[in-house]
């Protein structure tokens, strides 16, 4: 019970018995002047009897007192009326009340009190004649005291509802600072640190206050530490403190995450970038202007990765970059290396010939090693800086025999894909510490022909080519499917970034689940950490339809962007899953260990399930549970298959 119906109800208490009091009071102060009214009125009564017999000659008549006594108790206020005569006369007339006493019973026993006498003397000059009695009935003073007491009732009830309402105002404006604190404390349970500014008027309820903003000053502090702390670390270890991107450790352990992913085996690019001369340019204009040069170049390179959300680029040395594009296929390559040599060469320090920024490319219609993807672009880099000049050369990595789909059909195959819906859903199971079935992970393959073609393959092609948002809505319309055919299982599914900048996808997104609110309860939506840095807009707005409709939402690849992990304590989050690179061979890497674990005590202490990627060995899950992860999924835990996993 809350203190403010605690106080209400004990201010009514009270309320009820001074108000009952009160009124006890009253019934019972009427009931005395009724009763001293009534032996005024007898002892009247009697005096003028008396008065009255006098006019009779001795010896008195009694048939003319009896009509006497008769005209006298018409008015029916008297129970009895009588004359005893010195000489032993006795006229006697009694009366009946009449009817009229509408008190109920119990009050009228409670209010009733015996008859009242009145006497008086009649007597002559020379001796007394007799004695006249009049005793005035009580049994209908019950009735204006009944009156009286549901008149002071009514007043009573009238009293005590203003008492509630000014009590009620009272409270709200007294009480406010403690609902304040009440949602202070809510607010805490999600990192929401809320400070109030307005003290309350009341010191005691000043001084809680007061202590409470310290309190959640000092966590605040404390969290944010943390975060810095973690930031700081996550950028030594894998930013390029120059250009602000990915070093070539970073590089090399995001590409090996790839390799090992769902996505693994597609198509894909990598490109270096060499910058001659730079230690000349460097002399010539100074280190600032060549930080500020490999800063540009930088940029520019992010830039022109904006069509692969998975693309990666590092500076890999203290003159080369390096790019990873998903989905580049062969015969698109000569025209993508082409434009980014045009875009390079567009700056002023190149345009001047101050340096030239070479390009070597190796293309492969699906990515299986590092290695060898990284020797060819190397050979192909030297083909390129032996022309002198700014130009670009590609080395293909490829077995003879593989047989991929060439570029120009992509586009047209997805269209015929999406139109007929021949999007098949792989399950991966997800599971907690204790083996426990948490959920099932969605995939996506397609036939074509013989081949079963894993998502990383068409995938980054259909955000290329504006068709992701289609894919996903017949994603999520075939998960629905599968949780109205099983209903014991959960199941997650990963939105796209380019879905959720896509025109209306959310509106779709909303109006689609609204119509299956009995199946998103067992539903969660991941999205990737990056839309979170880059789009905060659009998942503030999926933050709302998931509370409107009752889904649950989740961070993908988390770790990755360092400014993410201040950011989820915003978010009311069913689980955030550490990306894969973090996971990898983690035994071996000191560095992700120390900061897998600060996400660990920060997502504990936003009230966040943190769950890791990419579990291949039985050492990397032993090893990730005694950090704190509470779940995962990778190849060892479970392999993605045709048909979920009960939970």
């Amino acid at each position: 019970m809350t203190l403010e119906r605690k106080i209400l109800i004990g201010i009514n208490l009270l309320s009820v018995l001074l108000t009952m009091s009160l009124v006890f009071i009253s019934v019972t102060y009427a009931r005395n002047q009724i009763l001293m009214q009534l032996q005024y009125m007898a002892q009247e009564k009697a005096t003028a009897l008396a008065a009255g017999l006098l006019q009779f000659p001795e010896p008195i008549d009694e048939q003319s007192v009896q009509a006497l006594l008769k005209d006298a108790s018409a008015t029916q206020l008297f129970s009895n009326l009588s004359l005893r005569e010195a000489g032993g006369v006795w006229v006697e007339v009694a009366t009946e009340s009449a009817g009229m006493n509408l008190a109920p019973r119990w009050f009228a026993r409670l209010v009733s009190a015996e008859d009242i006498p009145g006497t008086a003397v009649v007597a002559s000059s020379d001796h007394t004649r007799g004695v006249v009695e009049a005793v005035a009935s009580t049994k209908n003073m019950a009735r204006p005291l009944w009156e009286m007491f549901l008149d002071q009732i009514a007043i009573a009830i009238i009293v005590i509802t203003c008492i509630n309402a000014l009590t009620v105002l009272f409270l709200r404006r007294w009480l406010w600072p403690l609902r304040l604190l009440e949602e202070q404390a809510n607010a805490l349970d999600f990192e929401q640190l809320l400070l109030l500014e307005n003290l309350p008027s009341m010191p005691e309820l000043q001084r809680v206050v007061i202590a409470v903003n310290r309190l959640v000053n000092k966590l605040k502090s404390n969290y944010d530490h943390q975060v810095q702390l973690s930031i700081k670390l996550r950028g030594e270890a894998s930013i390029d403190p120059t250009t602000g991107i990915a070093n070539r450790r970073e590089f090399d352990s995001r590409l090996a995450a790839w390799l090992t992913s769902e996505k693994g085996g597609s198509p894909g690019a990598l490109i270096l970038a060499h910058i001659s001369p730079l230690s000349k340019y460097n002399d010539k204009h100074g280190r600032e202007a060549g930080d500020k040069l490999l800063l540009e170049i930088a940029g520019r390179l992010e830039k022109e990765l904006r069509l692969w959300p998975d693309g990666l680029v590092a500076k890999r040395s203290g003159s080369d970059f390096v790019l990873f594009a998903p989905g580049l296929l062969q015969e698109e390559v000569g025209e993508y290396l082409a434009g980014l040599c045009a875009e390079l060469s567009s700056l002023d320090f190149v345009n001047s010939g101050d340096v030239v920024i070479s390009l070597g490319c190796a293309v492969s219609k699906s990515v299986a090693s590092v290695t060898r993807m990284l020797s060819a672009a190397d050979a192909a880099l030297r083909l390129s800086r032996s022309c002198g000049a700014a130009d670009w050369a590609v080395y293909p990595v490829d077995d003879p025999m593989l047989d991929i789909r060439p570029a120009s059909e992509w586009q047209s195959f997805l269209a015929m894909l999406i139109e007929q819906k021949q999007l098949q859903l792989y399950f991966q199971p997800v599971l907690g510490c204790d083996r426990e079935m948490l959920h099932n992970e969605v995939y996506s393959r397609v036939q074509d022909g013989a081949v079963i073609v894993h998502a990383g393959t068409f995938w980054p092609l259909a955000e290329r080519y504006g068709l992701v948002a289609q894919l996903d809505r017949q994603v999520i319309e075939k998960a629905f499917d599968t949780l109205q055919m099983h209903p014991l299982v959960c199941l997650s599914v990963n939105l796209s970034s380019g879905s959720l900048s896509s025109d209306g996808f959310l509106g779709w997104l909303e109006t689609a689940c609204l119509a299956r609110a009995s199946l998103v309860k067992r539903l969660t939506f991941e999205f990737n950490e990056a839309v979170l840095v880059k789009n905060r807009k659009q998942v503030e707005k999926l933050c709302e339809i998931a509370k409107k409709c009752g889904f649950s939402l989740a961070l993908d690849h988390f770790g990755i962007h360092p400014a993410a992990v201040g950011i989820i304590r915003a978010l009311h989050l069913a689980y955030v899953k550490v990306d894969r690179s973090y996971t990898h061979n983690i035994s071996d890497v000191p560095e992700n260990q120390f900061y897998l674990s600060t996400l660990v005590q920060i997502a504990q202490a936003c009230d966040v399930r943190i769950l890791v990627d990419g579990v291949e060995t039985e050492a990397e899950w032993q090893f990730l549970s005694k950090l704190g992860t509470e779940g995962g999924q990778g190849f060892y835990l479970g392999q993605p298959v045709p048909t979920p996993v009960d939970g």
